[in-house]
């Protein structure tokens, strides 16, 4: 039971929390605001463990800022330029990194989870150790970068530029690859199981030790690349160019292959024996016994000659066909050329003008001539009786026409 002694005793205590925060609460140490960080950020070009959650620093210069540790979760670094920046341990989760420069960065053991960096320049950096899962590097350029032992798993490196990258030991596994250029890269022991790599270039990758279980390989460019002891077990390779490549102790276990790819291998290094079926010979005409080998190849020779044969007609007929194009073009050439020197020389030359005129007037002429012995004709039909119903005097009349333009054309 509560007696009256307890009750003042809790009231003096509260009265005195109460005068203790009012008389000790402005020297009490607050964290500083994200402007303050901001500040120091822009005074010193230094803020090392800052927390700026959310900040804008879209298209800002930070080149060689020192942001070590620094929680930047959801910051708009959008065209921002952070080259040659400290951004170790810094933590970019879902940050917006589009477009940025962030060349000779150190992001050792940074965190971009699901942070957008499409189109950005991250030429040289160090992203050793760094979570980079679901990060969008599409169309990035990551020439010479560092990736040794970074998470990607589930990344998107579409069309990508890694040449001279360095990825060993990274965890890759369901990330995107597709037309990604690793030329000369180093992915040694790197774990590629379950990757998008069609249409990527790997040509002159050393790739040693790497796992690509699963992987989609189709159209790779595979070209002088070492797989020595890779693991290539169940990989899709379509139109996938080998040519000098090692594959010394490497594992094709159920490869899934074609034929032009399996040519490929027959030029590869140290294929394992028996691992990838060579292309089959075929078999020819001659299967079965003698008699049946020769009908065949009677047969097969007879269609042959038929072939050749109406090969070269069809060849002789389109030679013909191109030649009477070219005569034709060539004449049409030609007389369109003439006509238009002689309309040239007429209006030049006046004498040629009048006799123009005068070639007008007698073909004038010959028309007036043509229908008056057409309508003689016809009287002289219409004299000698054989005008009737059928044959009226029109009809001769267009007949004599008719025979005068032939001969026209004709003369």
């Amino acid at each position: 039971m509560i007696n009256d002694q307890t009750i003042l005793t809790n009231i003096r205590t509260s009265i005195f929390a109460i005068i203790f925060m009012v008389a000790f609460f402005p020297l009490l140490p607050f964290p500083a605001l994200a402007i303050d960080y901001l500040m120091m950020l822009k005074k010193t070009g230094a803020c090392p463990n800052c927390e700026l959650e959310g900040v804008d620093l879209k298209g800002a210069m930070l080149v060689n800022a020192d942001l070590s540790g620094a929680k930047m979760w959801d910051a708009d670094l959008k065209w921002a330029d952070l080259s040659g920046a400290n951004l170790s341990a810094v933590q970019l989760q879902r940050a917006d990194m589009e477009k940025a420069r962030l060349i000779n960065t150190n992001l050792e053991n940074a965190k971009l989870r699901y942070a957008d960096a499409e189109k950005s320049n991250f030429t040289a950096a160090n992203m050793n150790h760094a979570d980079l899962r679901e990060v969008d590097f599409e169309n990035s350029r990551l020439r010479g970068a560092i990736l040794d032992n970074a998470d990607l798993r589930s990344a998107n490196f579409r069309r990508a530029d890694l040449t001279r990258a360095s990825m060993q030991n990274a965890k890759a596994r369901d990330a995107d690859f597709e037309r990604a250029k690793m030329t000369n890269a180093l992915l040694t022991g790197t774990d590629f199981r379950d990757i998008n790599l069609n249409r990527s270039d790997l040509s002159n990758a050393y790739a040693a030790g790497g796992r690509f279980e699963r992987a989609q390989m189709r159209r790779v460019n595979l070209t002088g690349a070492n797989l020595t002891g890779a693991n290539l077990t169940n990989v899709r390779m379509d139109i996938t160019n080998v040519r000098h490549a090692d594959f010394k102790d490497a594992i094709l276990v159920g490869l899934i292959t074609d034929d032009k790819t399996k040519e490929y291998f027959e030029r590869a290094k140290n294929v394992p024996t028996g691992t990838v079926a060579k292309k089959k010979k075929s078999g020819g005409l001659c299967t079965s016994e003698l008699s049946v080998c020769k009908g065949n190849l009677e047969n097969a020779l007879e269609k042959k000659q038929l072939f050749s044969d109406r090969w070269s007609a069809i060849v002789k007929k389109e030679m013909e066909y191109k030649q009477t194009i070219r005569k034709w073009k060539l004449e049409a050439s030609r007389n369109a050329e003439y006509k238009q020197l002689y309309n040239d020389a007429i209006a030049q030359n006046t004498g040629l003008q009048d006799q123009e005129k005068a070639r007008k007037t007698e073909d004038e002429q010959k028309d007036v001539t043509n229908t008056y012995l057409a309508a003689e004709l016809g009287l002289m039909a219409e004299d000698l009786g054989i005008i009737s119903e059928n044959y009226p005097h029109d009809y001769w009349v267009n007949v004599w026409t008719h025979l005068r333009n032939v001969v026209d054309r004709l003369g």
